[in-house]
């Protein structure tokens, strides 16, 4: 499966519309987003272990940084199957951190910063900073 049509169908199959975020609905509260599925949380972050976490915590706070991981788990049929998915816990089936970025370019939804990529996937982390790079506009 190609990366658009996995992305397309976690939309489809989340119901994450890519319609711009109506930005005077989120609350005043500023929080930094910390999007990761295993390590630990920095002290002054707010946790997303998944997309679909980073995407509330975007959309119902002010989010004024945020760091980014690339490989965000593995279904359980893939980590019973792959010796690949169970040791990077990345498949095709669960968004990664690409997703979340296209996320933020399709609904224009970004941190007042310039998000920063933390993963330890050499290729996911450059694929992810050439989207941010291309995409994000300092507000």
């Amino acid at each position: 499966m190609d990366d658009h049509a996995a992305y397309a169908r976690w939309l489809r199959d989340n119901g994450v519309a890519t319609e711009p975020v109506d930005l005077t609905q989120r609350s005043p509260i500023e929080v930094r987003l910390y999007l990761d599925d295993v390590r630990k949380c920095p002290f002054g972050y707010t946790l997303a272990r998944s997309v679909a976490e980073a995407v509330a915590i975007m959309k119902a706070w002010n989010v004024t940084e945020a760091s980014l991981d690339h490989d965000l788990g593995a279904c359980a049929d893939c980590l019973a199957s792959d010796a690949h998915a169970a040791e990077t816990l990345h498949c095709d089936h669960v968004p990664d951190g690409r997703a979340f970025v296209r996320w933020m370019i399709a609904t224009g939804c970004w941190p007042r910063r310039k998000p920063v990529v933390h993963s330890a996937n050499p290729s996911g982390a450059a694929a992810m900073r050439a989207m941010i790079d291309q995409h994000f506009e300092a507000t």
